[in-house]
């Protein structure tokens, strides 16, 4: 028998199996034939054959998994609205701002984020009805120049426990980052709206401000953009404290762009929640600019004192102008449409240039100088 012919055989063998296996009979569930005998002799059935019994066991139903309770949806405001010229900038200066910051704090023991609002009293008005307001820098879940993802720092849940601590849980973030800040790169991993919505945060509202661009001349017109933005998201934040919720502004570091957001809101949006009159536009437009001094300096001083490393300072005369420029546009567009907000008159703005100019110099001259060391050589005789 050649090697074609052993195939062949064995292919015969094969086919033989399978019929046995998987034949007509089979698939009909017919019985075994019972081979006919003649009459005098009694009927033997056939010798069954040695088939494999296929058992089909149904398979039990499958147990039903218990379904989680799904978070309520993150609400984004103002999320998608990327200042493109600005991308290149915020990975320029990322990195100054998150080395400066963690030096900053390790050094100098700046914490993270710190409570603005909380038991002191500003303006005369006990905040204790009230949510609380946190003021800090961009919260990640891991950092570091070439982050390790099992290092976690996890800032978000710092953040959200210090609210559930007083029993005012943070329900919204205001972010004053552009987008390109918040994508993860190889030397950060910041938080994600999933990781907020995971901690019960209810919705985001972006503010997008430039970096290093408060009190900077060359920024000014953008920072006038910035004012519809706050004048329309303000009252949101006078709403949830009024809930009884806590609010955190961030930007990357905590030192501009929250702090100049969070001065702005006490000097506008949290004097009218809790009801203190008249308003800093009200003063403005009656001449009395000491008391609008007054009032951004208590608020200036109240936050100073809590959050240490702002970078915000009123002895800037652009800052400043800033600061009174916003007030002044907030109390003429609070409550309307922002498509009816109206802009600031040229004569207003050279006005409040004046102030700002004549006010940050006052300031400057009240602020005693740090004393200046003198160094002297050791060869030089004493005198």
């Amino acid at each position: 028998m050649n090697i074609k012919d052993a195939f062949f055989s064995i292919g015969k063998k094969i086919d033989k199996i399978i019929r046995e296996l998987f034949g007509e009979e089979k698939k009909n569930n017919q019985p075994t034939p019972i081979v006919s005998t003649p009459v005098n002799q009694p009927e033997i059935a056939a010798t069954p054959s040695r088939k494999r019994k296929l058992e089909f066991v149904e398979s039990p139903e499958p147990q039903q998994r218990p379904i989680k309770k799904s978070r309520p949806s993150i609400k984004l405001t103002n999320y998608s609205n990327e200042n493109k010229d600005a991308s290149f900038k915020a990975r320029w200066s990322f990195f100054k701002s998150h080395t400066g910051g963690y030096v900053r704090r390790g050094v100098k023991g700046y914490n993270h984020f710190d409570l603005i609002l909380g038991e002191q009293e500003l303006y005369g008005k006990n905040p204790a009805n009230y949510g609380e307001l946190f003021l800090g820098s961009l919260p990640e879940k891991s950092r570091g120049m070439f982050y390790l993802p099992f290092i976690q720092h996890n800032d978000h849940l710092k953040i959200t426990q210090a609210g559930k601590d007083i029993h005012k849980p943070v329900k919204l973030i205001i972010d004053c980052t552009q987008l390109p800040e918040k994508k993860p790169r190889n030397w950060h991993n910041p938080v994600q709206p999933k990781d907020w919505q995971e901690q019960g945060v209810e919705e985001i509202i972006n503010i997008p401000a430039n970096d290093h661009g408060i009190g900077k001349q060359k920024e000014q017109e953008h920072v006038k953009t910035l004012y519809p933005f706050m004048t329309q998201y303000f009252p949101t934040i006078s709403n949830a404290l009024a809930n009884k919720k806590s609010v955190y502004i961030h930007c990357k570091a905590g030192q501009g762009r929250s702090a100049f957001t969070t001065l702005c809101y006490l000097v506008t949006g949290y004097r009218q929640l809790i009801g203190v009159l008249p308003t800093i536009g009200n003063l403005f437009n009656e001449g009395k600019t000491e008391e609008v001094m007054s009032v951004i300096k208590e608020a200036f001083t109240l936050m100073k004192e809590k959050h240490k490393q702002t970078t915000i300072k009123l002895t800037n005369p652009i800052t400043l102008q800033e600061i009174i420029e916003f007030a002044v546009y907030y109390s003429k567009n609070t409550g309307k449409k922002p498509e009816d907000y109206e802009r600031l008159t040229e004569k207003e703005t050279n006005r409040i240039k004046e102030i700002a100019q004549q006010q940050a110099k006052n300031l400057r001259d009240q602020t005693p100088e740090e004393p200046t060391l003198k160094v002297v050589s050791i060869n030089s005789p004493v005198s």
